[in-house]
């Protein structure tokens, strides 16, 4: 190759190369925000919106017919998984306690309806909590008290 075939490609080289590097160079916009990122995730262990760097959130309901309860609720920015249960912690991922009159009753790792039933009548506290997979409470929780009459 002639050295006049050699700068020419050099020159278009470094061409190419600046305009890419501009282009792809630190300058940020302002009307970006990449700080947050939505990931929709889904899988038979229930699918959330995790909103990275959020604060996990529950949202519960809950419906009295006779003496049973069936509670519907929705979890963001946590992934419920049996996966990793009882493990090292795994972030973004774990599941709810479900405690009825302050005794445990269930572990949930889907977003599915639960349903309680042979209440005894009365007055019931219904607390669902937010637990990181190795068992570490998230602080996230919502306490019903219902009355099966």
């Amino acid at each position: 190759m002639t050295l006049k075939k050699s700068w020419v490609l050099g020159v278009i080289s470094l061409t190419v190369l600046t305009g890419i590097g501009t282009a792809c160079g630190a300058k940020k916009d302002a009307s970006l925000d990449t700080s947050a990122k939505t990931i929709t995730t889904s899988s038979q262990t229930g699918g959330s919106a995790l909103q990275m760097g959020s604060k996990p959130s529950l949202d519960a309901q809950y419906v009295v017919v006779g003496n049973s309860v069936t509670i519907t609720y929705k979890v963001s920015n946590l992934q419920l998984s049996a996966d990793h249960m009882g493990g090292a912690k795994v972030p973004g991922e774990g599941h709810l306690h479900l405690t009825v009159d302050g005794k445990q009753k269930a572990m949930l790792k889907t977003e599915a309806p639960v349903k309680l039933e042979n209440l005894t009548t009365g007055k019931h506290t219904i607390k669902l909590d937010l637990q990181q997979n190795d068992h570490t409470a998230l602080n996230v929780e919502k306490i019903f008290t219902i009355e099966v009459k």
